[in-house]
């Protein structure tokens, strides 16, 4: 998976261990060509923060061919 292979894995065990049902979701993202950055409680964990969060804040790059292959992917995902 793209994201466990990322550098911040070595560094930071809490990262790590975060929900695989999130990391198969912004693998899925990554997967989809959809280019985007993780902000909020997420974005903090894996800085060595140790926070709870419940969910996940991306930030899509806002282009054309980007908002299509979110899109895309969403409707992929079966999501309305």
């Amino acid at each position: 998976a793209l994201l466990k292979e990322a550098r911040i894995f070595n560094r930071c065990p809490e990262a790590a261990e975060m929900d695989t049902g999130l990391i198969a979701m912004l693998d899925r993202l990554s997967e989809g060509g959809v280019r985007f950055v993780v902000i909020g409680g997420v974005a903090v964990v894996t800085h060595g923060v140790l926070r709870t969060t419940a969910d996940v804040d991306i930030v899509p790059e806002p282009t054309i061919d980007n908002w299509l292959a979110l899109g895309n992917l969403l409707i992929d995902l079966g999501s309305d």
